[in-house]
């Protein structure tokens, strides 16, 4: 595979440099990499070269750039991404041994910043835990609350995105951060962004049937958007169901993990 300065523009070239598992990386003039993940091309469909092209794909994370298409992606990420005017950021997820690893699995965090339009690299790494404000980045003082947001079109399942709001659900809910002190300051709010709100009834419905370890409550907005306590042992999170119109209107960039 070759990928250009084209792809840096969303990928920083150092995500593609470094990715593991891989046989080679071959540099080329004006930027151009080449990368080959295994020697035989026709062997693609073998058990551990299907593997390989999972990993890589994890890691470069073009699913991730995919996931605001309305499927979800239902997939912890090994990287994520946040993009400002010529700027994008990007977090990178390994584990203790410094191979790529599953967010909630991670233990080291290397973030990088890429200025396309001056040509300006930055990169940071960092080891321990992540905290609240990795997974709920943005931070609303005025109400106390901590933020994140899904993307999802129920008419793009068959289960009328049961499976994904499940999954998503489950992501922000069931989180060890009893003892980090934002996750007791703020409220953590995790907005689903759909087509049209009344879509979520049908859902939410078959959620309350199999979701029986989590406690539903509903809280009346004044904005009228369906919102919901839920909690799950000592855990707690706050879903609220929202016209996807209202997303360019609210959308703010990321502030990146920080370890506790």
């Amino acid at each position: 595979m070759y990928f250009s300065k084209y792809y840096y523009r969303y990928i920083p070239k150092a995500v593609f440099e470094v990715v593991q598992q891989i046989y080679q990386i071959n540099p080329y003039q004006n930027g151009l990499l080449g990368i080959t993940l295994f020697k035989n091309p026709w062997n693609w469909d073998v058990d551990v070269n299907l593997k390989y092209q999972r990993i890589f794909r994890d890691q470069i994370g073009f699913d991730q750039l995919a996931w605001e298409n309305g499927v979800g992606l239902l997939r912890e990420p090994y990287i994520e991404f946040a993009f400002e005017k010529s700027r994008v950021h990007t977090v990178s997820y390994l584990d203790n041994y410094g191979q790529p690893a599953p967010k909630r699995k991670s233990s080291i965090f290397i973030t990088r910043m890429y200025d396309f339009t001056k040509g300006l690299y930055a990169e940071h790494r960092l080891k321990g835990k992540l905290n609240a404000q990795a997974f709920f980045p943005w931070i609303d003082e005025s109400s106390k609350k901590m933020m994140n947001y899904c993307i999802l079109n129920p008419e793009y399942a068959l289960d009328m995105g049961v499976s994904a709001f499940e999954f998503y659900i489950r992501e922000f809910l069931e989180l060890e951060l009893e003892n980090d002190p934002n996750y007791q300051r703020y409220l953590p709010t995790l907005r689903f962004y759909i087509p049209r709100v009344e879509m979520f009834e049908a859902p939410l419905k078959i959620l309350n049937q199999k979701m029986i370890d989590v406690e539903f409550k509903e809280i009346k907005s004044k904005a009228k958007y369906p919102t919901f306590d839920l909690k799950k042992g000592k855990n707690y999170l706050r879903i609220i169901f929202m016209d996807y119109s209202k997303f360019m209107k609210s959308r703010k960039f990321s502030t990146y993990p920080k370890k506790s």
